[in-house]
């Protein structure tokens, strides 16, 4: 596919400096770019890359001066990260429209898949699954009995629905994702010689347009359900503990946990390895910074960091006394 400059202007409502009619047949990286390639030049301190680059057009964020450009044509798009995962979305390998149940797959009896749906060789469907429109079950994904899985969403190799879980619209389940695996509950026998597990017998809710990445875990309710809000998006490696609720466009990173039944608002964003302790509330759009460990309610709007997180700023005048303390010993 090729598209002119011009046109790609039209995709991301962007301006263009220089030939409109350039033609663009791809994206790529300053370095791996070659005639045809438009490249994101995002970052001003890339002018030498750029110059040597055989990139055809560059993408950024505001017109470049004419001594840096090489009167090479650009597309200025000052949302440029919006821009580029447009390019991406426009240039990326199309995937086949494939639709029906393949002649590996197994499926129950009971089970309902859209006639536009697919599901994959060495896929599974259990007994009163629902597989709706346009879903994609990959090779080895796993969809249990009485689970649903949403119009457009996407279950990658070796994700995991269990029975029962409920998963809308336009969601992304990373490969070894799993929802609805029993939650960290137990209790001590009365003669101490074990644990016992409490049973969960809730589920769990993924509402439209989530993301959750490769190897994180959404554990089922003890007995509501475990909620993940519309339009949330969770990187990989995260744990969302049982009875969890996450407000609507949540944002976690890499290796953060949440612990059972807290309570995040919405637009809560949660950095890399941030922690959030059990029965907490988080209000709209509280953010914890990476590696932060949070003991304690945090009001809407609130910004915190440490161990235990405190007020962002609290926290740099701690870790400002804990470096002079050092230097001292």
């Amino acid at each position: 596919m090729t598209r002119t400059l011009r046109e790609l202007a039209q995709l991301t409502g962007g301006t263009i400096v220089g030939d409109g009619d350039t033609p663009v047949s791809g994206v790529a990286e300053l370095s791996l770019a070659g005639r045809g390639h438009i490249a994101p030049l995002l970052d001003r301190s890339r002018f030498a890359e750029a110059r040597a680059s055989q990139a055809s057009a560059f993408l950024v964020a505001r017109a470049l001066d004419a001594d840096d450009d090489e009167a090479r044509p650009q597309l200025v798009c000052e949302h440029s990260a919006r821009a580029l995962a447009q390019l991406i979305a426009c240039f990326g390998a199309a995937r086949e429209g494939r639709a029906g149940v393949d002649a590996r797959a197994l499926v129950e009896p009971g089970a309902h898949i859209d006639a536009d749906a697919w599901v994959g060789p060495l896929a599974y469907v259990g007994a009163n699954a629902v597989v709706a429109a346009r879903a994609r079950i990959e090779p080895f994904a796993y969809v249990g009995e009485g689970a649903h899985v949403g119009a457009g969403t996407v279950v990658a190799p070796h994700a995991v629905v269990l029975a029962g879980a409920y998963v809308g619209d336009d969601v992304h389940l990373g490969p070894g994702a799993v929802i609805g695996h029993d939650g960290f509950g137990y209790y001590r026998d009365e003669d101490g010689a074990g644990w016992r597990l409490v049973p969960s017998a809730g589920s769990v809710r993924i509402e439209d347009g989530v993301d959750i990445g490769a190897n994180s875990c959404v554990d089922r309710g003890t007995l509501g359900d475990t909620r993940v809000g519309a339009g949330s998006k969770i990187d990989n490696l995260v744990q969302v503990a049982h009875n969890v609720t996450l407000g609507a466009r949540a944002m976690i990173a890499g290796q953060a946990g949440v612990a059972g039944s807290a309570r995040l608002g919405a637009d809560v964003m949660l950095a890399g390895q941030a922690g959030v302790s059990d029965h907490r509330r988080l209000g709209d759009g509280v953010r914890v910074g990476a590696g932060s460990k949070v003991l304690r309610d945090v009001p809407a709007g609130e910004t915190v960091s440490g161990y235990p997180a405190m007020p962002h700023a609290s926290w740099l005048r701690v870790s400002a006394w804990l470096g002079r303390l050092f230097k001292r010993r």
